[in-house]
C-alpha cells in the first residue's frame, strides 16, 4: 500500500473535518487487553473529559454495551469475591469502536482498536501486518506475573515473546512511523501503589526485565525511521495482587488475592484501575506531532499529507486540546520509560 493510499484512510467520506485512527493490540489470550479498554472507557466517563481537558472518549453502541458489562463484572468481583482471573478470554480478532471529540461538540475522530491474539500472527501474518501498516499505535500486552515470578519460567508459555519478535522481524516495514507501547498488565504487585510500603516497589526491576527479555524486539524497532517505543504499565483493576500459579489443564494460571486490610488507609479493596488513559494520551500527542512535522512540507511530500493536515486546519481547537494532553503523559516513574522516539511527541517547545 502506497503512502498516499494509507493517508487517505485517515479521512473518511464524512469530509476533511473527520479523522479515522486505527490501533492494534497484540498479545496472548487472557492477558487483560479488553480490561484495559473497559478502564479507558470508564476513565473518560468519570471526568469532564480526560483529566480536565475538553477531550472526551465514548464507545459506540455494541462496544459500549460489552465494556459496560465487563466493567460491572470487574467491579462486582470485589464485592462478591469472584476470581479476577476467571474473565473469559476474547475469541479471536475483536474490534472495539470509539469516538473522540470535544465536550459539547460532535465527535470528530473515529478510533478503532482491534485485538489480534497470538495465533493470528501465525495463521494470517500478512493480514495482521497490513492492519498494523494502517494503524498509528501498536500495543503489545504483557501479562506481568509471568515475566516477574519464578525467574520468568512461564513467560514464554504465556506472553509468546519469540512469536511476537519473529512476526515483527518479518514485517518490520509495517512498523515505520508507528508508536509501539509495551504495556505490562496485572502489575499491581510490582508497582505496589496500595500498601503504602515503598520498599515493595519493584517497578524499576520490572522495567529492566522487560528491556532484557524483549531486547531483540526493541532493537529491531529502534532501527526503523520515526518509531517511538515506550514501556507503559497499566493497572487494569487495582486492589489485587498476584498470589500464586495453579496448574489448570496443563497451563500455569496466575491467581490473585485482594488487598483487604493492608491498603495504606486500611480500607477494603475495590476496583480502582490506574494509568489506563495513558495509551490515549500518547496516541494523541504522537498524532499531533506528526501533523506538526509535516504541515510545512512542500511539493509531493506535502501533498501526500494534505488530507491529514486539512483535518487539523478544520479542527484547530481539537489540536490545541491534543497538545494540552501531552502534559498528562507519564514519561518516567511507576515503571514508565521512553526507550526511543521522545522527539516524536508534541512538547511544550513545539
Amino acid at each position: 500500500m502506497g503512502l498516499i493510499e494509507k493517508l487517505g484512510k485517515y479521512v473518511q467520506k464524512k469530509g476533511n473535518s473527520h479523522l479515522s485512527l486505527n490501533a492494534c493490540m497484540l498479545g496472548a489470550r487472557g492477558v487483560g487487553k479488553t480490561s484495559v479498554l473497559a478502564a479507558i472507557f470508564n476513565n473518560s466517563r468519570s471526568f469532564e473529559g480526560f483529566a480536565g481537558t475538553s477531550i472526551k472518549l465514548q464507545a459506540k453502541e455494541e462496544t459500549k454495551k460489552n465494556l459496560e458489562v465487563l466493567k460491572e463484572y470487574l467491579s462486582d468481583a470485589f464485592t462478591y469475591r469472584r476470581d479476577i482471573a476467571a474473565i473469559p478470554a476474547s475469541k479471536g480478532e475483536e474490534p472495539f469502536y470509539f469516538e473522540i471529540g470535544l465536550i459539547d461538540n460532535a465527535p470528530c475522530v473515529d478510533l478503532i482498536v482491534t485485538d489480534y491474539p497470538g495465533e493470528k500472527l501465525i495463521s494470517e501474518p500478512n493480514y495482521v501486518s497490513k492492519k498494523i501498516e494502517e494503524s498509528e499505535i501498536v500495543i503489545i500486552a504483557i501479562d506481568t506475573p509471568y515475566l516477574m515470578e519464578q525467574n520468568a519460567v512461564y513467560n514464554e508459555e504465556k506472553n509468546q515473546v519469540t512469536l511476537t519478535t519473529k512476526f515483527i522481524t518479518e514485517n518490520i516495514d509495517s512498523f515505520e512511523n508507528k508508536l509501539v507501547m509495551l504495556v505490562p498488565l496485572k502489575c499491581e504487585k510490582y508497582l505496589d501503589l496500595y500498601s503504602g510500603n515503598k520498599r515493595n516497589d519493584r517497578s524499576e526491576e520490572m522495567t529492566e526485565k522487560i528491556i532484557s527479555i524483549y531486547d531483540t524486539m526493541i532493537k529491531i524497532l529502534e532501527k526503523k525511521d520515526n518509531v517511538a517505543v515506550v514501556i507503559a504499565p497499566i493497572l487494569t483493576v487495582g486492589g489485587v495482587t498476584f498470589d500464586k500459579f495453579e496448574l489448570v489443564e496443563n497451563l500455569h494460571v496466575a491467581k490473585y488475592r485482594f488487598y483487604d486490610g493492608i491498603t495504606s488507609d486500611g480500607s477494603q479493596a475495590k476496583y480502582s484501575p490506574k494509568f489506563c488513559a495513558q495509551p490515549i494520551f500518547y496516541l494523541l500527542s504522537f498524532v499531533a506531532h506528526k501533523y506538526k512535522r509535516y504541515r510545512n512540507s512542500v511539493g509531493l511530500f506535502g501533498a501526500m499529507f494534505k488530507t491529514f493536515s486539512d483535518f487539523f486546519n478544520n479542527n484547530e481547537k481539537f489540536l490545541l486540546e491534543m497538545v494540552k494532553i501531552d502534559k498528562l503523559r507519564i514519561k518516567e516513574g511507576n515503571g514508565y520509560k521512553i526507550l526511543c522516539g521522545e522527539e516524536l511527541f508534541y512538547s511544550k517547545n513545539d
